[in-house]
């Protein structure tokens, strides 16, 4: 029926599909696709949503200066459009892309408190805003666990678990408080807490999680 921008989100959900799979390839031409029938019809927000997701594929992948191209553009679509949801997740992500090297730290702090501020600015938070919040926090986290700043970490993951709703993101952020209680050396704290997202992961059948709180409790 020609329904050019229901095309799009077919394609960027088919995308999505082909992600949670692991075949990157797939997604990402996919969502190229998606990306030139978005820029077809003059759909920012979904130009913007597709660059995100393409970005996120390269920083998956280890090709962090592709990841960077793409989310920088991302943020700049989503800043013309106004698209808060949008906005965070770019920022977000542009921070854990410069996370990744001890050389551009303060990089990754800029755009990932960048990215909390504007999350705890919307005055009525959904699901998807908490949860960008939540992964704000955790990526603030992550930059002074790498420092070797347990307590600074510790905070600001515990900051994320009170927005974070998804299951796999709440075990993400309690093996990640358990990292940071292990680096302290209270190791009564981290098995606790590891114990505890070992459960959450089993009840819900998230092998990956599971595997993921085995290995920190090994550690």
């Amino acid at each position: 029926i020609d329904y050019q921008r229901g095309l799009g989100y077919a394609l960027k959900n088919t995308g999505l599909g082909y992600y949670y799979l692991g075949d990157y390839v797939e997604a990402v031409t996919i969502w190229q696709e998606a990306l030139k029938v978005f820029e077809r019809i003059g759909d920012r927000v979904g130009v913007a949503n597709i660059l995100s997701n393409i970005g996120a594929i390269y920083f998956t992948e280890g090709d962090y200066q592709k990841a960077l191209e793409y989310l920088l553009e991302s943020l700049k679509v989503a800043e013309e459009t106004r698209d808060t949801l949008r906005m965070i997740t770019a920022l977000g992500n542009i921070g854990a892309a410069y996370n990744d090297r001890d050389a551009t730290h303060e990089k990754a702090l800029e755009y990932s408190i960048r990215a909390l501020e504007l999350a705890e600015s919307v005055k009525e938070p959904n699901f998807q805003i908490n949860n960008a919040k939540a992964t704000s926090a955790v990526n603030i986290g992550e930059v002074y666990l790498n420092r070797k700043e347990s307590e600074e970490a510790l905070k600001y993951y515990n900051k994320a678990l009170e927005s974070m709703e998804e299951p796999d993101g709440r075990i993400f952020v309690m093996v990640s408080i358990g990292k940071a209680y292990r680096q302290m050396g209270n190791y009564d704290e981290a098995m606790s807490i590891l114990k505890d997202a070992l459960k959450l992961a089993q009840e819900y059948n998230l092998v990956l999680n599971e595997s993921y709180a085995v290995l920190t409790m090994a550690q």
